[in-house]
């Protein structure tokens, strides 16, 4: 299967990593991970408001540094980023 993300990612291998129920919204939020095909990237403001890509090196000074937040642990991005 072959597909694209939110920032236009042509992506392939889509593998289902976690779930977890926003109760509060009553949503079923769904975290997967996949392999990119083509790197370039392309962004719908209507559906993300920027794009960054960090290396597993790259993202750890920023974040002992506090430029860059992560999300929540309870958080399925959280989960994705830590995977």
């Amino acid at each position: 299967m072959k597909c694209m993300e939110e920032v236009g990612v042509s992506v392939t291998y889509i593998r289902c990593l976690s779930n977890k129920l926003w109760s509060f919204l009553l949503l079923l939020m769904i975290g997967y991970s996949c392999r990119m095909t083509v790197a370039e990237l392309t962004v719908d403001f209507g559906e993300i408001a920027r794009k960054q890509w960090f290396s597993r090196v790259e993202l750890a000074a920023p974040v002992a540094h506090a430029a860059v937040k992560l999300s929540p642990r309870l958080s399925i991005a959280r989960d994705l980023i830590e995977y």
